[in-house]
């Protein structure tokens, strides 16, 4: 199989990131990348696998600029809130029936059909078995390797709030109280929407609010609120 490499130009369209915010990115953590003709052209998946695997660890002014595209234009995260994909509580012991329990929120918000919830739910769980997307802090961002646009046109947010904590095999070894969702209609959209999040939740005191909200009203009031001071 040969070795895909795009052009910068290209590879930011795809992205919807700006040229010079994405030339950044491929020099600076020196991703696979080649020089024809005084154009630069990456490797995608070395892109895609770097991309995977860094965000959650990056600088707050590197997720800036994968968040923003080219019309300097960020996508907020509290429009995506919906009440019936938040859980408060979730009763679910395993990481298996919390990675179930966010899948099947969508289909009972009607986000996506249930005949849709297996392949989703599938795509997820082979996700979390390359390396589990809990983080530090008491946080897990679950989410299929690959664009859904198949299932849903719009991206997608579930909310899991479990104020005991749930073993997810966090970097820590700590219980994970935070457990977001994404399903996401196209790969940029998504990274735009980890890359804020990753902001957001690098804020114990965003965290904490998070964990001691009693409803949906409050979450997305305490959303609001601090994606307008970010």
């Amino acid at each position: 199989m040969s070795i895909q490499f795009e052009s910068v130009k290209v590879l930011a369209k795809q992205y919807k990131m700006s040229e010079n915010n994405l030339k950044k990115i491929i020099l600076e953590n020196n991703i696979t990348h080649d020089k024809q003709k005084g154009s630069l052209l990456v490797n995608v998946r070395a892109f895609d696998r770097w991309m995977a695997t860094n965000i959650k660890t990056l600088p707050s002014e590197k997720l800036v600029e994968i968040e923003t595209d080219e019309k300097k234009q960020v996508r907020l995260i509290h429009p995506m809130l919906n009440a019936k994909r938040v859980i408060f509580h979730p009763p679910d012991s395993t990481k298996i029936q919390v990675l179930t329990r966010l899948v099947e929120s969508l289909a009972e918000s009607g986000a996506v059909t249930k005949a849709n919830v297996k392949p989703i739910l599938k795509a997820v769980i082979e996700r979390e078995r390359l390396c589990s997307t809990a983080i530090m802090d008491g946080v897990a961002i679950p989410h299929p390797r690959s664009s859904m646009e198949k299932y849903v046109k719009e991206p997608q947010l579930v909310l899991a709030i479990s104020k005991k904590g749930i073993h997810f095999e966090s970097d820590d070894g700590k219980p994970t109280n935070l457990f977001f969702l994404i399903c996401a209609n196209s790969i940029d959209v998504h990274l735009k929407v980890m890359a804020r999040l990753s902001r957001l939740l690098r804020s114990p005191k965003f965290r904490h609010e998070l964990i001691i909200s009693k409803d949906f009203d409050e979450v997305l009031e305490v959303f609001t609120r601090w994606e307008k001071n970010l």
